[in-house]
């Protein structure tokens, strides 16, 4: 169970295993004191940028994530897990992880960072470039940048506010698309079960291409402040047009706006913000839609509250603690 409560902590479980986790987890408080002290250790084992453990760190940590009331015996059994962990690193059967709140991969090669499902995460890169990361997002990019380019590879979303290096380009690497820039701030969406790509510029200037194909020709889109980009891969089409960029990068400030936001979009973002699961009964419900703004610590109860009083035909009934329903009323 360990190495599956490791996954979850790394947002590596898909949405049954995180229910199958859940459904563990509420079968007993030993299964939930198991969790708590595998969650706990995570943060204890502190292993460092270099791949080393760093006792120091894992002291700091350690007080920070345990209460000072918590008895010496449970501070014993989660050094203990901890140092499991680290032999798990050591043998390359998990990421090492720390900066901020994600979790990271070190490694010869390139790094993996992640935002696990319920945390936002920030790292600095070896170019001075800040990445904040949204729930539920990975990006993997090299220990240090090379001589002709800066490449780093993105699913789920993220701002940047790129180092200015007019002989280094900055590409960031899409599923279906690339982003390069000199020099600038944008946001990037781009997660796996969504069917859209988009790209929000705030300052500087950046180019969206999607490379050509047998079926398709390639196609870029250059973008100027307060531009909004959106691909759907589904039917390979772009939509291009000025817009709030607040809607788009308040999630690095702490809250999410919405203007008239289609409630299945909504509910995904709150699934990843909160690391729950919303299911929609009725497919109409759908297309309802959502103006807003609520910020990330809110309970995620008082937020669906809030969707339903907006939405008005929707109806929240929450089902256990991890798992929401949204019916019609009539």
């Amino acid at each position: 169970m360990i190495n599956k409560i490791i996954q979850y902590l790394k947002g590596e479980l898909n949405e049954s295993q995180r229910l199958e986790l859940a459904d563990w987890v509420n079968a007993s408080e030993e299964n939930r004191e198991y969790f708590t002290e595998i969650e706990d250790s995570w943060y204890a084992a502190a292993i460092n940028q270099q791949g080393i453990f760093d006792a120091e760190r894992a002291f700091s940590k350690q007080k920070k994530y345990l209460n000072r009331s918590t008895p010496v015996s449970r501070i014993i059994k989660v050094l203990r897990y901890a140092a499991a962990i680290i032999m798990l690193v050591s043998f390359g059967w998990m990421a090492n992880y720390i900066l901020s709140t994600g979790r990271y991969a070190v490694s010869q090669g390139p790094v993996t960072f992640t935002a696990p499902y319920g945390e936002t995460a920030s790292l600095e890169l070896s170019d001075k470039t800040v990445v904040q990361l949204n729930a539920g997002s990975t990006i993997r990019f090299p220990q240090s940048f090379g001589k002709d380019t800066r490449e780093v590879f993105l699913s789920g979303e993220a701002y940047f506010e790129v180092t200015k290096d007019q002989e280094l380009p900055f590409i960031v690497h899409l599923d279906h698309l690339d982003v390069q820039v000199l020099g600038t701030s944008f946001n990037v969406k781009s997660y796996p079960d969504d069917n859209t790509v988009e790209t929000t510029l705030d300052e500087g200037s950046v180019r969206v291409s999607k490379k050509s194909s047998a079926t398709s020709e390639g196609v870029n889109y250059v973008l100027v402040p307060g531009q909004h980009l959106c691909y759907n891969s589904e039917t390979s089409t772009f939509n291009l047009k000025e817009d709030d960029t607040e809607l788009h990068t308040s999630w690095k400030h702490g809250y999410y706006k919405f203007e008239r936001a289609r409630l299945d979009i909504l509910v995904r973002t709150i699934e990843r913000l909160y690391a729950i699961d919303v299911s929609i009964a009725q497919e109409k419900l759908e297309s309802l839609t959502f103006t807003g703004s609520f910020y990330k610590d809110e309970p995620v109860d008082d937020v669906l509250k809030m969707v339903e009083k907006s939405t008005l035909d929707a109806k929240v009934t929450k089902l256990d603690n991890h798992r929401y329903m949204i019916k019609s009323k009539k």
